[in-house]
């Protein structure tokens, strides 16, 4: 058995559990680097003086948009997913979220 299937088995189904998965479906990480770009991109056309408050909403705006498309990608591959050992243990795959 290997240290991912038994850490698979002693994860609770509890509130925790099932936030760290929705978590996961977003792909955080790949989230922070389109954000820091966006942030960066901001800063620097405005000269070093970037807009605070256009910055901020502007950054929760495409942060919310790179979840959802990496959620919404992992929705349309839950089939792909599920036949390929490196990501059928991605919460849509291995029914720990459901697909409906």
């Amino acid at each position: 058995m290997s240290i991912s299937t038994i850490a698979l088995e002693e994860r609770s189904t509890g509130v925790l559990a099932k936030a760290a998965d929705y978590l996961e479906l977003t792909k955080p990480r790949i989230a922070m680097l389109v954000l820091v770009t966006f942030v960066v991109s901001g800063v620097v056309a405005r000269w070093g003086q970037p807009d605070l408050h256009g910055l901020l909403h502007g950054s929760l705006g495409m942060f919310l948009i790179a979840a959802s498309a990496s959620a919404l990608n992992q929705w349309l591959e839950r089939k792909r997913d599920l036949r390929m050992e490196r990501t059928a243990n991605r919460p849509l795959p291995s029914g720990r979220l459901s697909s409906a």
